[in-house]
């Protein structure tokens, strides 16, 4: 829901541009010529690249050569049992797995063995989960692979009954049925730390995914379905009429679900506006001689993982749905400027190839 000062919408479209898309590597080089299309690469950032589906090998650099973005505190061996625990949600994302659901999995790990494949515990728990094989878990060898351990953790997850609306450690606790239930809770904002730092080494990806990149670049920053249009409407809070939402809410998977950036660009903006409305705002430059930016409302604490100056890829976790400001409910709203003026986000994604309304 958008801020009541916007000004009214322009006309003028914009053009995705070329590198962000199919062919671009996942590589450390600032500046790479890939078959003919400069992909200007953000030092330290490993772009994930459209091509081939997930897993695709990047020329001349195995998958498991390209290392995480370092994470203050872990360990090389804890950051890449977490990309295995991220490589197991994304292998089960016909089943139903989000990239909430994957940063679940590691604050649940962490939680347990600080991303330690630990062969001990409590009584005959092991492994990254702590899963016991006397609790029907498995066998030891079993849940001491990191692989099998994930997927037991993602079966039982994705059986939690509205897990999507729970408070990620609430989900968490109805997994493991700890005797401590509110341990999950306090590291939830580390584990989307680890998340953004381990997920773009995961391998190629294709379509309009949650976090994926499409061809010309772009990424939905939330799944659908569509909760309100852009244009003029009557107020749901304030049941007043209003000459413009400047934007699109989508359902975005609920309360604390991820919020991704659109495109690549430098955050210009985070914190709250005239309304109250938690918000962060991406400048993408100009593209097709029109400057670009992007906007994400109604985050809870908009600085958590976003600051002024920060460069970002598309489809990297920006912030996490909130219901601030003007709002009902938890829900992103969705906002593309050009030239400064809102334009309806839902063609503009379109004709990118983002369907906003999908919900998958």
């Amino acid at each position: 829901m958008s801020s009541p000062d916007v000004v009214e919408a322009g006309s003028q479209k914009a053009k995705g541009a070329s590198c962000w898309a199919v062919g671009c590597g996942c590589v450390f080089l600032p500046v790479l010529l890939v078959a003919g299309v400069l992909a200007l690469v953000i030092p330290g950032i490993l772009i994930p690249p459209s091509c081939g589906g997930p897993g695709a090998a990047v020329p001349g650099k195995s998958t498991a050569q390209i290392l995480p973005t370092a994470v203050p505190g872990l360990t090389t061996v804890q950051l890449l049992n977490a990309r295995d625990i991220v490589n197991v949600g994304y292998d089960m994302r016909s089943q139903g797995v989000s990239k909430r659901d994957q940063t679940i999995a590691i604050d649940t790990a962490y939680t347990e063995s600080s991303l330690i494949n630990n062969p001990g515990g409590d009584r005959d728990s092991a492994g990254l989960f702590q899963q016991r094989p006397s609790q029907g878990w498995g066998t030891y060898k079993q849940v001491m692979d990191p692989t099998y351990a994930a997927t037991q953790f993602y079966n039982h997850l994705l059986k939690v009954p509205d897990r999507t609306n729970m408070d990620p450690g609430q989900a968490a606790q109805a997994v493991q049925r700890s005797a401590y239930p509110d341990r999950y809770t306090k590291n939830w904002n580390l584990a989307n730390l680890i998340f953004n730092a381990v997920a773009n080494t995961h391998g190629c990806t294709t379509g309009a995914q949650v976090g994926a990149v499409g061809e010309d670049g772009w990424a939905r920053p939330a799944p659908g379905p569509i909760t309100a249009l852009f244009g003029s409407r009557i107020n749901p809070v304030t049941h007043t009429y209003e000459a413009l939402h400047a934007g699109t809410d989508l359902a975005a998977g609920g309360c604390n679900a991820p919020i991704d950036a659109a495109y690549p660009g430098v955050i210009v903006t985070v914190g709250f506006d005239s309304a109250g409305d938690g918000q962060i705002i991406i400048d993408h430059g100009t593209l097709d001689g029109h400057n670009v930016q992007t906007r994400y409302l109604h985050e809870w604490n908009p600085s958590l993982m976003a600051s002024v100056g920060q460069q970002v890829v598309a489809g990297q976790q920006i912030g996490q749905v909130g219901s601030s400001g003007i709002s009902t409910g938890c829900h992103l709203h969705f906002g593309v400027y050009i030239d400064g003026q809102p334009v309806d986000p839902v063609p503009f994604m379109q004709q990118r190839g983002i369907n906003l309304n999908d919900r998958s």
